[in-house]
C-alpha cells in the first residue's frame, strides 16, 4: 500500500508539471517513473478530477463562499484540491495560448 501511495504522490507531482494532463499522460507517467498502462493513468486522472469536483461541491458554502483547506483523498494520499485545480487550469490556459501562437499542429482539429 505504501508503494501505491508513493506512486500516486509521484503522479500528482508530475501531473502538476504537464498541461493539459489528459493529452500528456504518457509524459506524466514517464516523469513519475510509473510502469502503469495508459488506461490505468487515465483512470487515476479521472479519479482525481472526480474527487476535485466533489471537493468543490463540498467546499462551497450555501452563501457561495469557499471553505479553506479542503483536500481530496486518493488511495491513502491527501492533496489540497484547490492547488491541483489552480495548477491544471494554469497549465491548460498556457497550452491554449501557446497553441494559438503557433496555429494548429499536425493532427489537431
Amino acid at each position: 500500500s505504501s508503494g501505491i501511495n508513493a506512486e500516486i504522490r509521484r503522479f500528482v507531482k508530475s501531473f502538476k508539471k504537464f498541461g493539459p494532463p489528459a493529452k500528456r499522460l504518457k509524459e506524466i507517467g514517464k516523469d513519475a517513473c510509473l510502469s502503469a498502462s495508459l488506461p490505468e493513468l487515465e483512470a487515476l486522472l479521472d479519479c482525481i478530477h472526480r474527487k476535485c469536483a466533489e471537493a468543490e461541491d463540498y467546499g462551497t458554502n450555501l452563501d457561495g463562499t469557499v471553505k479553506k483547506n479542503v483536500s481530496i483523498s486518493v488511495g491513502g494520499c491527501s492533496f489540497p484540491y484547490d492547488k491541483i485545480v489552480q495548477r491544471e487550469t494554469l497549465l491548460n490556459n498556457l497550452a491554449l495560448v501557446r497553441g494559438k501562437g503557433r496555429g494548429k499542429q499536425k493532427g489537431e482539429e
